[in-house]
């Protein structure tokens, strides 16, 4: 399996985390208290930003990287 098919998986991967916390955003669930790990609003912003970037440089890698 080479770099480019690996990337394509995990931008899948990314782009379900930024939907999930989205979602979990938008319900209302927070402060969330998982395993001892506190997730506030403004803490969820932050990982959305980090997986929607993260996904979007796999994506740009993957797909459109010569």
């Amino acid at each position: 399996m080479n770099k480019k098919e690996l990337a394509k998986f995990f931008s899948g991967v990314a782009v379900n985390e930024a939907i999930g916390h989205t979602v979990l955003a938008m319900g209302g669930l927070f402060p969330l208290t998982i395993f001892g790990l506190t997730v506030t609003p403004a803490y969820n912003s932050f990982i959305i930003f980090a997986w929607t970037a993260a996904a979007a440089f796999l994506i740009h890698y993957a797909w459109f990287k010569k």
